[in-house]
């Protein structure tokens, strides 16, 4: 809630203005300040990793692959040796996790792996 929220329902992004007058005289009007995305495949994936890997527990692929429908893994292949080679993730069972050098510099995993993706050409 306010002005610059942004939320996700299903695979549509909805933003509130950043203006605060614009917000303001939105929520009189039927929330007329919202903007409303709708996210293809490839961000909807590439949202989901960069909020899964931020996390202590990570990713679980089975997840990703199951929704989707994808293998992430093989998507990703040449990208996710390197990251593993260089300790910066953490392969543990079915679920893929920053190490704590990864952590730090999850930003610039994050770009290598969304350019890797959308190379891959994943298509909603």
């Amino acid at each position: 809630m306010g002005p610059s929220a942004h939320s996700l329902i299903g695979n549509t992004r909805v933003e509130n203005s950043p203006d605060f007058k614009l917000y303001s005289d939105g929520v009189n009007r039927n929330f007329s300040y919202k903007k409303n995305i709708k996210l293809t495949q490839i961000e909807q994936v590439e949202e989901y990793l960069m909020m899964g890997l931020r996390l202590v527990e990570g990713v679980n692929i089975q997840e990703i692959n199951s929704r989707f429908d994808m293998d992430l893994l093989k998507v990703i292949d040449n990208q996710i040796d390197k990251m593993l080679g260089s300790k910066l993730f953490i392969l543990d069972k079915n679920c893929l996790k920053t190490s704590d050098a990864g952590m730090r510099s999850l930003n610039k995993i994050l770009v290598d792996l969304f350019l890797t993706l959308e190379n891959n050409q994943i298509t909603s």
